[in-house]
């Protein structure tokens, strides 16, 4: 709202969206699953603004990005009624948005997680890879006529590291140094599983792509003159950014830097565990080559400096595996949030990095 406007309504303050379909009533719990809800409403408003032609200024608008909610979706005996009115909301969502000429991507995670499947151990549990397949082949066969564009995933390492190392976000674990990979390893495992039912399944009648959506800030050293920092610099790359483009776009493994560095540290540690970062297996599918674009979310940029002698180095963590800190140059703008530093460059930066190491 801007000078008591509301852009959902029109001037004598009526909506300018009658028609929004009412989205299906959601567990309480699940304030992840409202958001998601809440953006395929904003493609819903988008459509809306273009078929009724408002003089909104808005870019020539060719696509769209939404996001499937799993609770309204996934099979539930206890949940049948409400699985109904949620492939009904998204058929209509989609349907208005190729009306309009839109091309509908959609993403099948977006840290909304039922509570059901967080009360059988969540993305830390080995079985929610093929849940999740399940669930995205639901997805496939009921959308997959008209939906072109699928990202499985959107931005694991956030799930990863907010949610199972820092407790910030979604579903909220303080682990430190071992959930963090156990999550990561099975959202990957979860993606590779999908895309390869949906290229043994469906493209050959669908002719879809399928990716899974990858965040990382952009990197240099603190100090450029400095190999320490130049050397955490490229582990930060490696543990944020290759921690999950590696596995899928490069060798198929994680980086070789984040598994020696997390091996040597676990037995520097006297960790019982084993490896904390796990193995793919040679029995499941691969996740190598699973992935028919490269999707990224850029938002800023960091400075990286050594802490390989700081206090982190007898603690079990993921900072102290990653023995570097991002920091934010003084000299950059602050955009809303204080970790929003305005770095515009940084993205021509990351996306010629990406290039040059193969990721693409």
């Amino acid at each position: 709202m801007k000078n008591g406007f509301n852009a959902a309504t029109d001037r004598d303050g009526k909506s300018a969206f009658p028609n929004t379909p009412r989205a299906p009533k959601l567990d309480p719990r699940s304030r992840s699953a409202e958001r998601r809800v809440s953006v395929s409403r904003g493609a819903y408003r988008l459509c809306s603004v273009l078929s009724l032609g408002l003089h909104v200024p808005l870019p020539p608008v060719t696509s769209s990005r939404a996001g499937l909610s799993l609770h309204c979706c996934a099979k539930n005996k206890f949940r049948q009624a409400g699985k109904k009115q949620g492939v009904a909301y998204y058929n209509k969502v989609i349907d208005d948005l190729i009306a309009c000429g839109v091309t509908p991507m959609i993403t099948l995670y977006h840290m909304d997680l039922p509570q059901a499947l967080q009360d059988l151990g969540g993305w830390s549990s080995t079985e929610i890879a093929d849940i999740f397949e399940s669930y995205a082949r639901f997805c496939f066969k009921t959308f997959g006529d008209r939906v072109k564009l699928w990202v499985t995933l959107n931005e694991p390492y956030v799930c990863a590291k907010l949610g199972h190392e820092d407790g910030t976000f979604a579903p909220g674990i303080k682990d430190p140094g071992i959930s963090v990979y156990l999550a990561g390893h099975n959202m990957l495992r979860a993606h590779a599983k999908a895309w390869h039912t949906y290229n043994t399944h469906f493209r050959p009648l669908q002719a879809g792509q399928v990716s899974l959506a990858l965040n990382s800030d952009w990197a240099e050293p603190l100090d450029p003159g400095c190999p320490k920092d130049a050397a955490a610099t490229e582990r930060y790359k490696d543990f944020t950014l290759g921690w999950f483009a590696c596995p899928v776009f490069c060798t198929g493994d994680y980086p070789e830097s984040m598994r020696a560095r997390i091996e040597s540290r676990s037995l520097d540690l006297g960790c019982k565990q084993g490896s904390r970062l796990p193995r793919f297996s040679k029995d499941e599918p691969s996740s190598l080559g699973t992935a028919d674009f490269f999707a990224l979310n850029y938002y800023t940029s960091r400075k990286v400096r050594d802490l390989n002698g700081g206090s982190k180095k007898s603690e079990l963590s993921f900072v102290g595996d990653q023995g570097a800190e991002g920091v934010v140059d003084p000299s950059w703008p602050i955009c809303g949030v204080h970790w929003l530093a305005v770095v515009p460059d940084g993205l021509r930066k990351m996306i010629k990095y990406i290039k040059v190491f193969a990721f693409i």
